[in-house]
């Protein structure tokens, strides 16, 4: 997918959060580049305005960040232009272009986006017409090759998470082919362009349905482990993804569900890796897991 575009400030229009099914209107185009390549080569300078913090999605183990916004270029079509720079610098690693409008995925509301694989080499993106389909490209290289992952046969799915190379995209599944409910994460190979057949299930033993809303989230420092407050049905709970081994786990945290509002929530790792504190203003309290391994196991 490439498509010749007019070079648009970052902040004309960013996309909307990942599940939004509004389509922005495209904006007016600015007569600066007016072909990929030539955008490609634009100086980091035609960014008209810093970019809130808020607003990028971070590749922690690359020194870099990312910011998607949606455009149209020179014959109005929709196009998105996804922004790779240093975390530090703010200066330009990469601008990539991919037609139709995606933005980069929101998992927990409220948060940073994320879809940068933690050493930079891979984007995933969602987009914000249809649910349950993405777009993948690789961001090591200057030539752009999106590949759409089209599963809105295949059930009603939402992105979770990236493995840190990037060759592995975690889903949460809401619904199967049928539309019949189900609650699990699945992981689909990149590589291979199919969803593994098998969910990633609790290893801890757990039964139950990992049922919920996301409500807070941080991440280990190697990138490799994900852990993610959710409010569920019967009691919240932090699930724990080891996303370079496809292992799951879930912690319950003692207390009473949300009946409307979900409340305060924050999710702390501890410089260390060893310790992984939670805590809830709903609930006024705070829980405290010891971490083995990336595994968390809630302190008595």
């Amino acid at each position: 997918m490439r498509a010749t575009l007019a070079l648009i400030p970052l902040t004309v229009l960013l996309a909307a959060c990942g599940g939004s099914n509004d389509k922005p209107a495209p904006p007016a185009a600015a007569p600066a580049a007016t072909t990929a390549a030539a955008a490609q080569a634009a100086p980091a300078a035609t960014v008209a305005a810093p970019i809130p913090r808020g607003e990028w999605a971070l590749a922690g183990g690359a020194g870099a960040k990312a910011v998607a916004n949606v455009g149209s270029d020179a014959n109005n079509a929709t196009v998105t232009r996804l922004l790779v720079a240093d975390a530090v610098n703010d200066a330009t690693r990469g601008i990539h272009y991919i037609d139709g409008s995606w933005s980069l995925p929101v998992p927990v509301g409220g948060a940073a986006p994320e879809g940068i694989a933690w050493d930079a080499n891979r984007a995933v993106l969602v987009s914000t017409d249809i649910p349950s389909r993405f777009v993948t490209l690789p961001l090591d290289t200057d030539k752009t090759h999106p590949s759409v992952i089209d599963l809105t046969k295949d059930g009603r799915f939402t992105f979770d998470a990236l493995s840190t190379d990037g060759k592995l995209l975690y889903l949460a599944q809401a619904a199967d082919a049928d539309g019949k409910p189900v609650d699990q994460i699945r992981a689909y190979d990149i590589a291979r362009g199919a969803l593994n057949p098998d969910p990633v299930v609790d290893k801890g033993g757990g039964s139950e349905a990992m049922s919920g809303t996301p409500v807070a989230r941080v991440r280990s420092q190697d990138g490799s482990a994900v852990y993610t407050v959710y409010e569920g049905p019967e009691h919240p709970f932090v699930h724990a993804l080891l996303t370079d081994m496809q292992i799951s786990i879930c912690v319950d945290l003692p207390g009473s569900p949300a009946p409307t509002a979900t409340g305060g929530w924050t999710i702390e790792l501890s410089k260390d890796g060893r310790v992984l504190t939670a805590t809830s203003e709903r609930l006024s309290k705070t829980f405290t897991m010891d971490v083995t391994d990336h595994f968390p196991a809630l302190r008595a």
